[in-house]
């Protein structure tokens, strides 16, 4: 319990900054990751085998193929 008696105001102010900061840049990146990676996904999911714009990316394909 001597640490915490130990916390001057201008510390705890620093703690909680701190605290502030850890929480906004996380969420910002995770908005960050899913504004990029979400339609990326999304992407790759549709241009794979089977699925519904795979047929488009065959026939861009085959244009360089031959």
């Amino acid at each position: 319990m001597i640490f915490l008696t130990q916390l001057t105001p201008q510390m705890w102010q620093a703690v909680w900054v701190s605290t502030y900061e850890t929480v906004y840049i996380s969420f910002a990146s995770t908005l960050l990751a899913v504004v990029v990676g979400l339609p990326f996904g999304v992407l790759t999911f549709l241009t794979g085998k089977g699925e519904i714009l795979a047929e488009f990316t065959s026939q861009s394909d085959a244009k360089y193929h031959h």
